[in-house]
């Protein structure tokens, strides 16, 4: 009896031991930086006319492990994971444009374009060129659960942190009209990606502070095809990336996007 008595207790301290354990093994961070642009060279060309995309936003996607309670270990980055995002493009003047996009990972941006050359997408025509800047910015406070379908990833942990992203990105972007309806374009485009997270719940980071930051580099080559009143755009972006505590890496993307355009 005093053996059974004995052993108990042991499997008892091995549980209490390994608990702790399991949690900290388990406790990720699931972050994305969206590559896809669909950002063309031609303004819309007149005071509210605009268009909505549906996207599919490819981008480098990392995991971050809090093994051995520890919060600077290198992020685990691939490139096979896509998102379904919404874009929100309006013209604000013959020349300039608003637009919105995001998706459910990372923080919806406002952005800027200003056509510098060439014809708006309601004058051109068959052989036309075109250039464009645009400069946009996004910034998301969030009370972050592993429960939730969050950037916490497969985490058994009693996660709750406050979580602040921020997104700051500039690209130039050339287009050509290719035949009346078509539009090929390319870009290149720099983007600062900021993510600081607070603990305020957790088994095994509870007060503890994280920052993460990447500058992101990437080019575009898309084209549009325009239809009556909808269109297809087809793009294939590169994006390097040098996340905190990661070397640099490129990874490339193929994506595509369904819009609708009214004038």
């Amino acid at each position: 009896m005093m053996a059974i008595k004995q052993r108990r207790k042991n499997v008892n301290l091995q549980t209490l031991i390994l608990f702790p354990l399991i949690f900290i093994s388990c406790a990720k961070i699931q972050i994305n930086t969206p590559s896809s642009r669909f950002i063309t060279s031609e303004a819309q060309g007149k005071t509210l006319s605009g268009s909505v995309r549906l996207e599919m936003q490819s981008g480098t996607e990392g995991t971050l492990d809090f093994q051995n309670e520890k919060t600077d270990n290198p992020l685990e980055l691939r490139n096979n994971v896509t998102n379904l995002g919404l874009s929100l493009d309006l013209g604000l003047t013959q020349k300039i444009d608003f637009f919105l996009k995001g998706n459910s990972l990372a923080p919806a941006t406002y952005n800027l374009k200003y056509q510098i050359l060439g014809p708006s997408r309601k004058e051109a025509t068959k052989g036309s060129h075109s250039m464009a800047i645009s400069l946009g910015y996004g910034q998301e406070y969030n009370t972050e659960l592993n429960q939730d379908d969050s950037i916490f990833n497969d985490s058994n942990d009693n996660i709750t942190a406050e979580v602040e992203q921020s997104l700051l990105e500039a690209s130039l972007i050339y287009g050509h009209r290719t035949h009346e309806d078509v539009l090929v374009y390319t870009s290149v485009q720099a983007l600062k990606h900021d993510i600081n997270f607070e603990f305020e719940s957790s088994n095994s980071l509870n007060g503890k502070k994280l920052t993460l930051n990447s500058w992101v580099y990437g080019l575009s080559l898309g084209a549009i095809r325009y239809y009556k009143k909808f269109y297809l755009n087809l793009e294939i972006s590169a994006q390097n990336t040098n996340w905190t505590h990661n070397d640099a890496i490129t990874y490339a993307f193929v994506n595509l996007a369904l819009g609708y355009k009214w004038d």
